[in-house]
């Protein structure tokens, strides 16, 4: 019998919403059986299927442009307007939910071969939007931190070169005074097997088999993990002494390539089996099935994102205290971290166990803990900004503006608020004299007020300091604790 190409019936290929289907080539072939006694007529026929784009246009491709552009456009927003901070962070957070549609919509794969070039896009998309709100934070301290330039080569370099560069010629003139801020079975169809014997008396059968397994894996190195499926095949109606199973070549095109595993077999085992009353041994076979998870895909959608998260979030102390936005930008922050536990809860697998906890959702677990931290130490040393204090205490001001002050490089800064005059005295002793009394007064009570500001804005900035390298410590601690996982990414990229 052969099998020869006829035509394909229009209606089967029915309109599809989401493929555009047509038949490409049809041929008529033959096939031989594993041990050459049989050829068999086959019939190819090639389906091609393309996508059709458009709700991928809408519901992607835009959307992720126009977000793009609106994070550039952020850099129109003044330095001192307050807003600048939080319109960058805002739209991080869009683009952090925006990767949610991205894994459900997108095709999952870890082939880096087969990676969406849209993928690749969004993830470095993700990481030009930090850079620019890392960037942001630091400009908006430049334009709150005192400083002013007097070396003339540097102010020839900024205020002529650069600003002739950037099309600022004007501002040349302050070159002098700038300031700048498992069920298995076998189908029951009969065609899928045939038995051969020969006139030796071996026994050939060729069996298709339709297996759903559950393998164990260990998720402790999620992304990085693998499985081993052992798969055991038995007769256990024919002992050992008539049948003895042997194992053979594992046909490659069952094994197709997986978006999500590299599948390997890794051993193939002929053993016995003994039955529980010790009567009978029956030849077994044991097929060891190796699962390596591919883990590109998870690199960029979750162990990126959440280092650059807390990035971030670590950066947010680069805002100065009094600009308005530094409690804003770091709850901006910890929000995007709390939608960023969405990503997690559906793409990581979900295990209690705590011996198979994997690491990356502890390391993200222990991010959330310190974000918090610093979200309340945030508003507890803007509080202190604000907060009309005066250290009078000898002891108090050689603590907090002499031994503080060297431990958060501040010293100068500490130095002129040791020998400070007490308000009370000065004003006691001006207003003794008569001529000048209205005029001592006033004067003293300002230099008063201001020393109260600034001393509170002093201490409120070296605890700012300490802080910041207290929660710098957390963070190398938390990547030494998940070093396994941070250091095959690293391989993994450099590979």
């Amino acid at each position: 019998m052969s099998l020869v190409t006829g035509n394909v019936i229009a209606e089967v290929l029915a309109p599809s919403p989401q493929w555009n289907i047509t038949v490409s080539s049809k041929s008529s072939s033959s096939l031989e059986t594993l041990n050459g006694d049989d050829v068999f007529s086959m019939l190819i026929l090639i389906v091609r299927l393309d996508r059709l784009p458009s709700f991928y246009i809408y519901t992607i491709v835009l959307p992720l442009l126009l977000i793009n552009i609106i994070g550039l456009i952020t850099f129109l927003v003044p330095l001192k307007s307050g807003e600048r901070i939080s319109a960058c962070i805002s739209v991080l957070l869009g683009l952090t939910v925006f990767q949610i549609v991205l894994g459900d919509i997108i095709p999952q794969t870890s082939r880096t071969e087969r990676t969406p070039i849209i993928l690749a896009y969004a993830s470095m998309s993700f990481f030009v939007l930090v850079a620019m709100c890392a960037s942001s934070v630091l400009m908006v301290n430049i334009s709150f931190r005192p400083c002013r330039v007097d070396n003339r080569t540097l102010q020839f370099l900024l205020f002529r070169v650069l600003a002739t560069l950037t099309f600022m010629r004007r501002e040349e003139s302050r070159i002098d005074q700038m300031s700048i801020g498992t069920d298995s079975s076998i189908p029951h169809h009969p065609e899928n097997t045939r038995v051969r014997i020969n006139n030796r008396g071996d026994v050939n059968m060729e069996t298709m088999f339709y297996i759903d397994a559950t393998c164990p894996s260990n998720l402790k190195e999620f992304p990085f993990d693998h499985t081993d499926c052992f798969f055991f095949f038995s007769s256990m109606s024919i002992p050992n002494a008539f049948m003895v199973l042997v194992a053979g070549n594992v046909i490659a095109e069952v094994l197709a390539p997986s978006p999500q595993w590299n599948i390997t077999v890794s051993s193939k085992i002929s053993t016995s089996l003994e039955t529980l009353d010790g009567d009978d041994v029956f030849s077994t076979l044991v097929l060891i099935v190796r699962l390596d998870r591919l883990p590109s895909f998870y690199i960029y959608t979750i162990v990126l994102p959440l280092l650059l998260i807390n990035i971030i979030g670590l950066i947010t102390f680069l805002v100065p205290l009094k600009s308005g936005e530094r409690i804003s930008a770091c709850i901006s922050v910890l929000l995007g971290l709390t939608v960023f536990q969405i990503v997690l809860g559906d793409i990581i697998p979900q295990t209690s166990r705590t011996d198979r906890t994997p690491i990356i959702l502890v390391y993200g677990s222990m991010s959330f803990f310190v974000l918090v931290a610093m979200c309340v130490s945030s508003v507890l040393l803007v509080n202190i900004s604000f907060r009309p204090c005066r250290v009078d205490n000898r002891a108090l001001q050689f603590l907090l503006f002499r031994v503080l002050a060297t431990l958060t490089f501040m010293r100068r800064e500490g130095a002129t608020r040791i020998h400070q005059p007490r308000g009370r005295s000065d004003t006691r002793d001006e207003s003794t004299d008569d001529h000048n009394s209205g005029s001592a007064v006033t004067d003293n009570k300002s230099a008063h007020e201001d020393d109260i500001d600034t001393s509170n804005e002093l201490v409120a900035n070296m605890l700012d300091r300490i802080l910041f390298f207290v929660f710098a410590v957390c963070h190398v601690a938390m990547a030494i604790n998940s070093s396994r996982i941070f250091n095959r990414v690293i391989a993994q990229e450099w590979k």
